[in-house]
């Protein structure tokens, strides 16, 4: 004798679901419902569980953002308005840091365009220097007053168009397999 198979109606799978899940259900739910009470205990099981960060990777997520947008590139043709710098064909050295990050150390070219990092774009702002001015006092005469003016004068330029870095790495290819050459 063989046995028939009885196969379950969806209310059926329905309800085993809902038993093995441990949801409860009164006997004369409707299938709507039912669905909507195994979904509703299945949802908290889906959610992934957040691993809290210590702090340590809280610190260096921060310090690697912060040291991106530092690193960021900015396209400048800077000139020196110092007085003592006029000879100069670049910036001093200089780097930026603090407990968290360090900046390698930079000197920048002065009078031609230029990518140099947003920190040190920044740096280069906030610096002053001082000159001196020839003007009159009450009485008419000549007399030197000090004045203080910005020791940068920075031309922000556009960034480059995709074609124009195209072109840029062309001719770095170009003038490096030169090189090569030799």
């Amino acid at each position: 004798m063989s046995e028939e198979t009885k196969v379950p109606t969806p209310r059926e799978l329905l309800k085993e679901k809902a038993d093995l899940l441990g949801v409860e259900y009164k006997s004369n739910v409707t299938d709507a419902k039912l669905l909507e009470l195994i979904e509703a205990s299945i949802k908290p099981a889906k959610e992934v569980v957040k691993v809290e960060k210590t702090e340590e990777q809280k610190i260096q997520e921060v310090t690697a953002t912060q040291h991106r947008n530092l690193m960021k590139l900015k396209r400048v043709i800077i000139t020196c308005n110092d007085p003592q710098m006029k000879e100069w064909d670049t910036t001093p050295f200089m780097s930026v840091s603090n407990s968290l990050i360090s900046l390698p150390r930079i000197a920048i070219p002065l009078n031609i365009e230029w990518h140099i990092p947003k920190a040190y774009y920044d740096l280069l702002k906030s610096q002053r220097c001082g000159i001196d001015v020839k003007s009159k006092d009450m009485k008419g005469r000549t007399v030197t007053v000090r004045k203080e003016i910005a020791k940068y004068n920075i031309q922000d330029l556009p960034d480059l168009s995709i074609d124009e870095i195209a072109e840029l790495k062309q001719m770095q290819i170009s003038r490096d397999g030169v090189a090569k050459a030799e």
